[in-house]
Formats: structure tokens, sequence, C-alpha cells
């Protein structure tokens, strides 16, 4: 099941039956929270942001199992230019009787400018043993040795900085319909 998740400020999603869902969105503020309830349920959630000017994005999103044998994955992106901003705060709950899940939550930056600017807060409140939760957050520039790379190979400067942004952004632009 695909869901396309538009214009929500404050939305819960319930979970309720097994099998793969995928959430995605784009430039959302928002407060999302997606609860596991179904056995056997897998939940993928992409998000990418792209801004530039003085666009202000906040985010929070928990990832909360009530279910054994679970997994859900969060894979947040973004590419900021000019004044751009970006807050997120993302969750994973698993509650006691939810052995057996697995989560993950990443969240990566991708800074354009010196003034662009993320604050990323990943939490993990896990309450029984055997589970596998990770989380992670990296905001980075542009590499200037990839850069120099391909523009030493006779790429634009132009066109080797979107080279380099669009492999970036492809992991999570290929759950875009």
């Amino acid at each position: 099941m695909f869901i396309l998740v538009v214009n929500k400020r404050k939305k819960e999603y319930k979970i309720t039956t097994p099998g793969k869902h995928v959430f995605y969105f784009e430039n959302l503020t928002a407060d999302l929270t997606f609860v596991i309830a179904a056995e056997h349920a897998e939940v993928a959630i992409y998000g990418l942001y792209q801004g530039k000017d003085t666009d202000d994005f906040v985010l929070d999103i928990s990832q909360i199992h009530t279910a054994p044998h679970t997994k859900s994955t969060a894979l947040i992106k973004s590419v900021l230019r000019d004044n751009a901003q970006l807050h997120m705060r993302g969750k994973i709950r698993v509650e006691q009787n939810s052995v057996g899940t697995e989560a993950l939550l990443t969240n990566t930056n991708l800074l354009l400018s010196k003034n662009a600017h993320v604050i990323s807060m990943p939490q993990l409140e896990i309450l029984p043993h055997e589970v596998h939760c990770t989380h992670a957050a990296q905001t980075k520039p542009l590499d200037p040795d990839q850069l120099d790379y391909l523009i030493n190979r006779g790429i634009t400067p132009h066109d080797a900085r979107q080279l380099l942004i669009d492999g970036f952004l492809q992991e999570i632009l290929q759950y875009k319909e």
C-alpha cells in the first residue's frame, strides 16, 4: 500500500494490517505519528525537503510499535540552500509487548550554503529486550573532492553540483509516484 501524505499538519496513521505500507511526503511541516499495531506489519516512511530562500520546515515524526514482529524505517533527506531551515524531531517507541521489532530512523541533510541550517533530534524509547532499533543523523556540505573529481573530467561546475545533488536524492526519489 502506498500513501502520499499531503497538507497534514497533525496526523496519526494506525497500521492494523500485516504487509508493507509505504508513506511519502515532500516539504511538509507536520506532526506525524505512525502506530504499527499489526503483527508482521512493515512501514517505510520517506520524506524529502528541498528548501531555498527563507523556507522553514518543522517535522515531528514518531514510529510507535505496539505489536510484536513489526518493522519500520524512516528516511528523511533534505537539500537546503540560502537561509532555508529544517527542524526535525524523530522518535522510535517500542512498547513492552513488541518483541522482535526492527526500527530505523535516518535523517541526512545536504547544506548548499553557509546560512542553511538543520536541527535534527532523533530519540529512542525501547521498553522490551529482543528488538533492534537504530537512529542516525548526518549534515554535510557537498564534498569538494567529489566536485573536483567531476570537474577535472570535463563536467561543468554547475553540472557537477547537480550530479552530486541528484545522487544524494536518488535513494528517496525512487519512491515518488
